[in-house]
This record gives C-alpha cells, sequence and structure tokens, in this order.
C-alpha cells in the first residue's frame, strides 16, 4: 500500500487541489524502518465564522477523482479485512 500511494502522489497532476509529494530516501526508498515522509502543504485554518466553503471541498474531491480515474485500482484494496473494510465494501459494492 505505500509503494502505491507513494508512487500515486509523487506522479499525480495536481489540478484543483493539493497532495502532500511523498519524499524519498536517500537510499532512494520510499520508507525507512517502517516511516515514511512527506513534504509539507502549507494552508491556514480555515475561518469558521465565513460563509462555508463545502462546494469549494466537492470540487476538490471530484478534481482528485479525475486525476486518479485513468489509474488501475491496486490489489490491496481487496485484501482488506477489519469490520470498517467490510463496511467500505458492502456500501460501495
Amino acid at each position: 500500500m505505500t509503494q502505491w500511494t507513494a508512487e500515486t502522489l509523487a506522479s499525480i497532476e495536481e489540478a484543483g487541489f493539493r497532495v502532500p509529494r511523498p519524499l524519498r530516501t536517500t537510499e532512494g526508498s520510499w520508507t525507512n524502518g517502517g516511516w515514511t515522509a512527506s513534504q509539507f502543504v502549507p494552508g491556514a485554518e480555515p475561518d469558521h465564522g465565513s460563509t462555508p466553503r463545502w462546494l469549494d471541498v466537492i470540487e476538490a474531491g471530484r478534481a482528485f477523482h479525475k486525476a486518479l480515474a485513468g489509474r488501475p485500482r491496486p490489489g490491496f484494496l481487496d485484501d482488506r479485512c477489519t469490520w470498517w473494510d467490510i463496511g467500505d465494501q458492502v456500501a460501495l459494492g
């Protein structure tokens, strides 16, 4: 899962959303001792007193989905077996 996530996020084209880019170790691996690292993505705490920005959030989610749409489904999704995973599989077909 870590390999797929790192390779996907490292190569995805950001258009309407931002993702933290994974960082490789000095040896070129995505992990070291079971840990991963990614770049810092600057941002700001939302102003909860202003008008909600749900439409912006939904649009960013749609843009992220569009960026992933052409990529093959990773096999590790079928190997999940916790109660949460089973619930996802039932809900999402």
